[in-house]
């Protein structure tokens, strides 16, 4: 039986595999990174919030946005 840690494991060193071949975090992703617009507006969420909003961004930006 294979453990959630076991595939999580798997899965980062896949994406870290496609990122070494690609050299590209977009194309290792699958994923476009945010625009400047939505970073401002993160920005201005997590000022307005006292930083509550920052981990949200900081996810957000990890995400990245879904592919067109």
């Amino acid at each position: 039986m294979e453990t959630s840690q076991h595939r999580w494991r798997d899965s980062a060193s896949d994406w870290i595999d496609r990122y070494a071949e690609t050299g590209s975090v977009r194309e290792a992703s699958g994923r476009e990174p945010l625009t400047a617009g939505q970073h401002i507006l993160h920005l201005l969420l997590t000022v307005l919030t006292a930083g509550l909003w920052a981990p949200v961004w900081i996810f957000r930006a990890a995400q990245g946005n879904r592919p067109r």
